[in-house]
């Protein structure tokens, strides 16, 4: 008897002994759930279904887009960095957590999402509808310094990064 019952369930308890006793091993081990493996396989692959930008949040504030991702769905539509996403769908984002967000911005290709932005500038918030699609996110990133010098960032590491890594060596060396 416990006082949150839903807290009981079995198949709850026994995942999170999972995850803990794999924890207990080193500090480099985790125990990924089914829906935690797909949410890996994904942030690795480069690209996934949505609106294609990088966000963030503040606690209790609306979420707020860091950058929209050169020529994806958000980029598009007029999205901003800067911007801050009031609702998505008529659901408010300043009390969600940023993975609940971020789910309901994603989904099934050419289906529409509607957002309510507010800009710097902007008297009231505008209604902004975006067709998702899917959006690759490359991992690496580079550029010709002054001075003939090279600069390659890895953004993240994924499933093509050494090929990325490769073609900007190549790239960087045309130059």
């Amino acid at each position: 008897s416990y006082v949150d019952q839903a807290k009981t369930d079995r198949k709850c308890l026994i995942l999170s002994s999972l995850k803990g006793m794999v924890e207990g091993l080193d500090a480099f081990s985790s125990f990924m759930d089914v829906e935690d493996t797909k949410a890996f396989r994904q942030s690795i692959s480069g690209e996934y279904l949505g609106i294609g930008a990088q966000v963030n949040k503040l606690p209790d504030g609306p979420l707020e887009v860091l950058r929209p991702i050169y020529g994806g769905p958000a980029y598009k539509a007029g999205i901003l960095s800067g911007d801050r996403i009031l609702e998505v769908d008529g659901i408010q984002t300043e009390p969600l957590p940023v993975d609940e967000i971020i789910d309901k911005l994603k989904g099934p290709a050419d289906s529409k999402v509607k957002l309510e932005v507010f800009r710097r500038g902007w008297a009231e918030p505008k209604e902004i509808i975006v067709v998702r699609r899917t959006v690759e996110v490359p991992s690496v990133y580079h550029e010709m310094l002054p001075g003939h010098i090279g600069y390659v960032l890895i953004q993240q590491f994924g499933e093509k990064s050494a090929e990325e890594f490769i073609g900007a060596l190549d790239d960087l060396e045309k130059e």
